[in-house]
């Protein structure tokens, strides 16, 4: 679900409130999981809501980390390119 889609599924009626519909705790993990963990996401053994759930908080955590130490990465891989390049463009010019 995007961030647009929520909005009008929530604001679907904006002469009677002004702020939008209230998300119970289920609607909001649910939404939450289908987002970051994948729709085709599923926990393969027979557990409880409450292990559910806590399966659920785990893998957005895992893939939260992830993607920060992912990106943190691609940021410095990044930088070192452009650390490399000036000093092998300017390197030359220096000596002269």
């Amino acid at each position: 679900m995007t961030y647009k889609e929520f909005c009008d599924l929530k604001n679907n009626d904006p002469g009677v409130n002004i702020f939008p519909k209230g998300t119970t705790s289920d609607e909001a993990l649910g939404i939450l999981s289908d987002t970051i963990l994948g729709t085709n996401w599923y926990v393969s053994y027979p557990a409880g809501k409450t292990q559910i759930n806590t399966e659920i908080v785990a893998g957005i955590l895992y893939e939260y980390e992830f993607r920060k130490k992912r990106e943190k990465t691609l940021f410095r891989t990044l930088i070192a390119v452009v650390i490399i390049s000036l000093v092998c463009i300017l390197g030359p010019m220096i000596i002269y």
